[in-house]
C-alpha cells in the first residue's frame, strides 16, 4: 500500500508542499530546540545520502509506519481488524491534508503514536521496567520530531494513567506501582529534554517568542473548519483542518458526494467497538481509556469554533504550559483517529469472532473497503497533488555565483511573502523556498498573511523592512538601510507580484548585475 501511495515521489527532484520547502543540503541546527538532535542526525546523514533521497525515505517511512503501527496496535488473532486499524489510520483525511500541507515531521510523530499507545497498554497490564522504558523512548522520539505531537503524546499518557488509577480505585486494585513509575517516566523525560526545555521555559529560543506572540487574531485565523456541515460531525469525520477551506488541494469529500455516509458507517463501527468493549471485562479498561480520550480529543480539536468551549480553551491557554502553542487545535484530530483505529478494530474483532458464521467471515473485508473508498485520493502520490520537481538551473547558477564571493554577507529575497506560488512547482504555494536552497545566509519574508494577520513576526529586520515597503514611494536610501543588516545582494524572483518590487532598481547604489527569465540580482555598492 505504501508503494501504491508513494511511487510517483521516486522520480528525480524534491517534493514541495506549503510547509515543506526541502533544501539541497540539510544544514546543521543553529538553535537548541526540540528538533536539535533530529536535525543534526539528518545533517550528518546528508554527508552520505543526497538530500532529495533523505526526503523521500522520510516520506516513505512515515506512510509505512503510520499503517504498520496502527496495524500492530490492536491485539487480535484475526488479521481483518488489524488491517482495518492500519488502513484507517493511514487513509484518514487528517493524514491526507497534513501531508499535502507539508507537515511531514508532525506526521512522522503521528505515525509513532500507536507504538506509544501499545506500550502504554502493556505498561498498564504489567508495570515492568521494559514497558516503562518503551514509553519513555517513544515519548522522547515523538517530542524530537514534533513539539505539538509531543504535547499530545504526553496528554494521552496522562489520560491513560489517570483513567487507569480511577478505574483501579473502583475495582480496589493497587495503583502505587503505576503512579510511581509513571511519575518517574515524566521526570526522566524532562531531564532528557532539559537541553532545550530549560531555554524554552526561559524564553531564550524562537519557539518561545512565537508562542508568546500569539493573539486572538491567531486563534481566529486558525479556527477549526466546519466543512460547510455541523462542526461536530466534520471533526468526528476526521476533517476540520483550517486550511481545508483555502482551496490549496482537493479534498476527498469533494469527489465523493456520499462521503458523509461512509463517515457514518465508520463511526458506527467505532461505536460498536465501544459498546461491545464495555461488555467485555478484559477489554473494558482500554475501552474506557480510549473513549475518554476520544471525547477530550474531539472537544480540543473543535476549540473556540464552538462557543461553549471558549471558556475551557481560555482556561487551558492560561494555566496549562505550552497549550497556547496549539493555535491549530485540529492536530488533536490525530489523537481522535488513534482512538477510532483501536475501537473500530475492536468492534470488527468482536463481531467477526462472536457473530459471523464461517460462511460469512468474508464480510469483514467490507469495512476495509469502506475505509479505502472514504479517501481514494491518497493513492498515486495523493492523486498527483504531490510530485517530484527540480530546482531551476538559474537558481543553481546564482547560488554558484554567491558562493564565489568570500565576503561575509546576507542575501535579501523578494517578493516579500512567507507563502507564495512558484511556477517551477506548478504554482503550488510553498513556504520560503530560497532560504532553504541558497547556501549563503538569506532573508525571506516571514509575513504569514493568514486571515486578518499580515505578519506576526517579531524579527527586528522584518519589522523595519515592512515599514520601508509601506513607504516605498518615498524611499531613496534603501541601499544604506539594507547595509545596516549586512545585506550585499537582493534577488528578485519573477514570481507572483514581483513587479511591485522593481522600485529597487531605481535606488541609488543598487546595481542590476543579472536579469533572466527567472530572477533579477542586484548588488549593493555602498561602503
Amino acid at each position: 500500500m505504501t508503494i501504491l501511495i508513494t511511487w510517483p515521489f521516486f522520480k528525480p527532484g524534491y517534493i514541495f508542499a506549503v510547509d515543506m520547502a526541502w533544501p539541497t543540503n540539510l544544514p546543521a541546527p543553529t538553535e537548541l530546540n526540540n528538533t536539535f538532535l533530529r536535525d543534526y542526525f539528518l545533517h550528518f546523514l546528508n554527508f552520505i545520502i543526497p538530500s532529495q533521497i533523505i526526503q523521500k525515505l522520510i516520506i516513505f517511512s512515515t506512510v509505512f509506519l503510520a499503517g504498520l503501527s496502527a496495524h500492530k496496535l490492536y491485539p487480535s488473532k484475526s488479521e481483518w481488524p488489524k488491517y482495518f486499524a492500519g488502513l484507517l489510520y493511514l487513509f484518514t483525511p487528517f493524514f491526507f491534508t497534513r501531508m499535502l500541507y507539508g507537515h511531514l515531521y508532525h506526521l512522522l510523530a503521528y505515525a509513532i503514536l500507536p507504538f506509544l499507545a501499545k506500550a502504554i497498554f502493556n505498561f498498564i497490564k504489567k508495570q515492568t521496567w521494559k514497558n516503562a522504558g518503551l514509553i519513555l523512548m517513544y515519548l522522547f522520539l515523538i517530542t524530537n520530531f514534533s513539539l505539538h505531537f509531543g504535547f499530545i503524546a504526553i496528554l494521552f499518557f496522562l489520560i491513560c494513567i489517570l483513567t487507569t488509577a480511577i478505574y483501579n480505585l473502583f475495582t480496589k486494585s493497587n495503583i502505587k506501582q503505576i503512579l510511581y513509575k509513571s511519575c518517574l517516566i515524566i521526570i526522566i523525560l524532562c531531564v532528557l529534554c532539559s537541553y532545550w526545555l530549560i531555554p524554552f521555559i526561559r524564553g531564550d529560543i524562537s519557539n518561545s517568542d512565537r508562542i508568546n506572540s500569539f493573539t486572538n487574531q491567531d486563534r481566529e485565523a486558525f479556527l477549526t473548519d466546519n466543512g460547510e456541515t455541523n462542526i461536530f460531525f466534520n471533526v468526528a469525520s476526521m476533517y476540520g483542518f483550517w486550511a481545508d477551506q483555502s482551496n490549496l488541494y482537493i479534498l476527498p469529500k469533494k469527489i465523493n458526494p456520499i462521503w458523509w455516509l461512509f463517515s457514518i458507517i465508520i463511526l458506527s463501527i467505532v461505536i460498536s467497538g465501544i459498546v461491545l468493549g464495555f461488555k467485555n471485562g478484559n477489554k473494558r479498561l482500554n475501552t474506557i481509556i480510549l473513549t475518554t480520550t476520544a471525547v477530550i480529543a474531539l472537544i480540543l480539536s473543535i476549540g473556540i469554533a464552538f462557543k461553549l468551549f471558549i471558556l475551557l480553551i481560555d482556561f487551558l491557554e492560561k494555566y496549562i504550559p505550552f497549550y497556547k502553542g496549539m493555535r491549530e487545535p485540529q492536530k488533536f484530530v490525530g489523537l481522535l483517529v488513534l482512538c477510532y483505529a483501536y475501537l473500530g478494530a475492536q468492534g470488527i474483532d468482536i463481531i467477526y469472532n462472536k457473530y459471523l458464521k464461517n460462511n460469512f467471515k468474508w464480510l469483514a473485508i467490507i469495512p476495509i473497503l469502506i475505509v479505502i473508498l472514504y479517501n481514494p485520493l491518497l493513492l498515486n502520490g495523493f492523486n498527483g497533488q504531490l510530485f517530484a520537481t527540480k530546482y531551476p538551473d538559474s537558481w543553481h547558477s546564482a547560488n554558484h555565483y554567491f558562493n564565489q564571493d568570500n565576503d561575509n554577507f546576507q542575501i535579501l529575497f523578494l517578493p516579500w511573502h512567507q507563502y507564495m506560488s512558484y511556477d517551477f512547482v506548478k504554482n503550488k504555494i510553498v513556504a520560503p523556498i530560497p532560504c532553504r536552497f541558497f547556501d549563503k545566509p538569506s532573508i525571506c519574508g516571514d509575513n504569514m498573511e493568514a486571515g486578518e494577520i499580515y505578519s506576526s513576526s517579531q524579527k527586528p529586520f522584518s519589522i523595519a523592512f515592512e515599514s520601508l515597503l509601506n513607504n516605498k514611494a518615498s524611499v531613496t536610501n534603501l541601499a544604506q538601510e539594507l547595509k545596516k543588516w549586512n545585506i550585499k545582494y537582493i534577488v528578485l524572483l519573477k514570481q507572483v507580484d514581483w513587479q511591485n518590487y522593481v522600485f529597487v532598481q531605481d535606488q541609488n547604489n543598487i546595481e542590476l548585475i543579472e536579469n533572466n527569465s527567472d530572477l533579477m540580482i542586484f548588488k549593493i555598492n555602498t561602503n
